[in-house]
């Protein structure tokens, strides 16, 4: 991620996309992981992280990112909130181009 905040800062969003794409596509891969509850403050960091990176990038417009189909990429991440709250203490909500991240505390 830091390599996209660094896009980021060089007003590179379409490479920063890119790069916030290929991590959610890992996360969606690998989603187990966000399920690790002995390091919820990890898990909460890192989709806070992520939200932030990827709300900075969306707000830009579709030409500037390069971007056909930004339903197609707000839904895919809809898709991997839903799961998120079936399974971890983690939620996503979205809301139009933006993702909002609420971290539950146990108990």
């Amino acid at each position: 991620m830091a390599l996209a905040q660094k896009l980021i800062n060089n007003n590179q969003y379409s490479q920063a996309l890119c790069v916030l794409v290929v991590i959610f596509m890992n996360m969606k891969e690998y989603a187990y992981w966000f399920t690790d509850f002995n390091d919820p403050e990890n898990v909460e960091s890192t989709f806070n992280a992520f939200h932030k990176l990827m709300q900075q990038v969306l707000k830009q417009s579709d030409e500037t990112l390069k971007l056909v189909g930004r339903n197609i990429l707000v839904s895919e991440m809809k898709k991997l909130g839903d799961v998120v709250k079936q399974f971890s203490s983690v939620l996503i909500v979205s809301y139009g181009s933006f993702l909002l991240i609420y971290y539950i505390p146990a108990g």
